[in-house]
């Protein structure tokens, strides 16, 4: 029926025949006045209609309509309006088929319910192909609100940072230079293709330019009752200096698949984001953002983060040049939990560099504390918000002349502080210093470094203060001294000297002498160079660049039940004085040496106070009570 219809009415047309008002003739190129076109279906309903002020007959295949109006029914025979078209001057192509085609140059205007209103100029409409295309200021307004994709809502912002929006709070605005929109019938859907300078804006503060953008959106009104208008979109694929802001949070990559209705969008070809609040900037390809539950997944990912001075026992210069924090990852995850921190989760090779700092580890957690500037003109922070920074699995750490491995590094800026577990050893290169300890915790701001159970550190050469040792100037190499503990604290004063306390079970070996007691005290100037480097010895855990004799350890007090050997001689005492660079062990509290350097007799002295002096057999001190004990067999 709609065909025959059709045929009929357009075969008059051809033949320059038209019933007019009042039944006169019309005949090609001449105006007229009022035309309407109608369409039916088999079923006799009317399908659409076309129609305008004024038509002119061109020939058998055109006819120019002023003032269009091209009207779609949904054919059931009632007077819904599906699609309204108007535009003021058009040309309708192939008029004696059922699917005509209908283009203009000036302006077009085409409103699907309540579903999307189009404009633009330069288009053409193929009613077969339901594809309206727009070569000129392409423009799609859709009655429905794109989700906060991004994570990020503009009321995450400052209201000075997010000027008044036109749109109605269920609106989205595309405008683009052309666009090619296709409704298909089947599936109840419309693809929109735009190209050159695309641009996306929405009422929440989402904006997303790039050169070719894909939208696939549904038609809710005859679909599932379930679908809300947020269920609108069902697709958005966009490539070409990909740009998307919303809220804090901005993108940028070579191409962007957005799945609304899966709160999730796939960043490839270079993608970075970046978060003015957490002041983060995160890179990979690719990147894939949930908006659910506000998490970032990628690879090859890379985190570029404010300056930040991390924590340790060397102080910064305050004119030293701060860098940015940069983490490189095969993988990660980032989410946001409700307490408002950001964590970030990163495994496979992971590094980290920052200012005075470089780690590598097998994964690392990390919290941000999220840094909102309600005021524009306020400073920005130097320093990450770096909230918590946890490292584990073949961890090593260096800062300054310092170098750390184990299997779990813990960094808490908030308190200033890392902690070292897992079989950690730290390495002092600049004190020539190497320990090991169940736990360490080292502090930057109050320069210090604790230990805890089953200490053990290796310092460099003491001077042999053995009676025996020559009194020469130039000191022969000794071995490392080498003590254990179960505790440990060193700090650095204002002065720049090292100190360090044992606590606990303390036991030193060094040239010439075995030392134990319950408490060990060591002053060092780490600055000192001393004697030239002298040649690898094979029982040596140090450098050989760095050993030195005897120059680095100022003085060493060990107090509590202290008892050593030194070659042929036993001391007890309640307090050791070593000094090193005067060649002097001074006792107190009690001492007393026992010499066993002749074997025909052990001589035992004691005192209130002894002192042992490098290369000589004699023992200094006032009131010396000497004991002879014969230990030759009788005859």
């Amino acid at each position: 029926m709609r065909a025959l219809l059709t045929a009929l009415l357009f075969s008059a047309l051809a033949a320059g025949v038209f019933a007019g008002a009042g039944g006169r003739s019309i005949f090609a190129n001449v105006p007229v006045k009022n035309p309407r076109y109608p369409a039916f279906n088999d079923a006799g309903h009317r399908t659409s209609l076309i129609s305008g002020e004024q038509a002119t007959i061109i020939n058998t295949r055109q006819i120019d309509i002023g003032r269009l109006e091209f009207i779609q029914y949904p054919g059931d025979g009632s007077a819904r309006v599906v699609t309204r078209m108007t535009a003021p001057v058009a040309s309708v192509f192939e008029f004696d088929s059922p699917a005509p085609r209908i283009e203009g140059k000036e302006n077009v205007r085409l409103a699907r319910e309540d579903e999307l209103d189009v404009t633009g100029e330069d288009w053409a409409y193929d009613h077969a192909r339901q594809k309206l295309t727009i070569n000129k200021n392409a423009r799609i307004l859709y009655k429905a609100p794109l989700k906060n994709i991004l994570g990020r809502s503009a009321t995450d912002q400052p209201a000075s940072q997010n000027p008044p929006s036109a749109l109605e709070p269920d609106e989205t605005l595309v405008t683009a230079d052309s666009l090619a929109l296709t409704q298909n019938e089947t599936n109840g859907t419309t693809l929109a293709v735009l190209k050159g300078n695309v641009v996306i804006t929405s009422v929440d503060g989402l904006r997303l330019a790039c050169d070719h953008l894909e939208i696939t959106a549904a038609r809710l009104r005859d679909k599932d009752p379930a679908l809300t208008p947020l269920d609108k979109f069902q697709l958005l694929v966009a490539t070409g200096n990909v740009r998307l802001t919303q809220g804090a949070r901005t993108v940028t990559c070579g191409r962007a698949d957005v799945f609304p209705r899966e709160d999730r969008i796939t960043l490839t070809q270079n993608a970075v984001v970046t978060d003015t609040e957490l002041k983060i900037t995160a890179a990979g390809d690719p990147l894939v953002l949930h908006r659910a539950d506000r998490r970032i997944e990628g690879k090859t990912g890379r985190f570029i983060l404010p300056p930040w001075q991390a924590t340790g026992t060397e102080p910064r210069a305050e004119n030293a040049k701060l860098e940015n924090t940069v983490i490189t990852a095969g993988n990660f995850v980032m989410r946001e939990t409700p307490d408002g921190l950001t964590h970030a989760n990163l495994d496979e090779n992971v590094t980290v560099a920052a200012t005075d700092t470089r780690l590598t580890c097998d994964h690392l957690v990390l919290a941000v504390t999220p840094q909102k500037q309600p005021d524009p003109d306020a400073p920005a922070p130097k320093i990450a918000p770096l909230h918590h920074f946890l490292a584990t699995g073949n961890v090593h750490l260096t800062q300054a002349s310092r170098e750390a491995t184990g299997g779990q590094a813990e960094v808490l800026p908030d308190e200033d502080k890392i902690i070292l577990t897992q079989n950690p050893v730290l390495i002092d290169h600049e004190a020539s210093a190497k320990a090991s300890a169940d736990t360490f915790t080292l502090q930057r701001l109050e320069r210090r470094l604790t230990a805890e159970n089953n200490v053990r550190i290796t310092l460099p050469p003491i001077k042999d203060l053995s009676a025996n040792a020559p009194r020469a100037t130039a000191a022969t190499p000794g071995t490392d001294t080498v003590v254990t503990s179960r505790a440990l604290t060193m700090w650095t004063t204002p002065d720049e000297l090292s100190h360090a306390i044992f606590d606990g079970d303390v036991h030193l070996e060094g040239t010439n002498l075995d030392l134990a007691c319950k408490h060990l005290t060591v002053d060092a100037d780490p600055r000192k160079t001393g004697a030239p480097p002298q040649s690898p010895k094979p029982d040596s855990t140090l450098d050989p660049k760095l050993q030195t004799i005897a120059s680095k350890i100022l003085l060493l007090v060990a107090t509590g039940d202290v008892r050593f050997k030194q070659l042929s001689r036993e001391v007890t005492s309640g307090r050791a004085e070593i000094i090193p660079a005067e060649d002097r062990i001074t006792l107190t509290e009690n001492p007393v040496i026992i010499d066993r350097s002749n074997p025909d007799e052990t001589v035992t002295f004691s005192s209130e106070k002894l002192t042992l002096i490098r290369g000589e057999e004699n023992i200094e001190g006032e009131k010396i009570k000497i004991t002879r004990t014969t230990t030759k067999p009788q005859p």
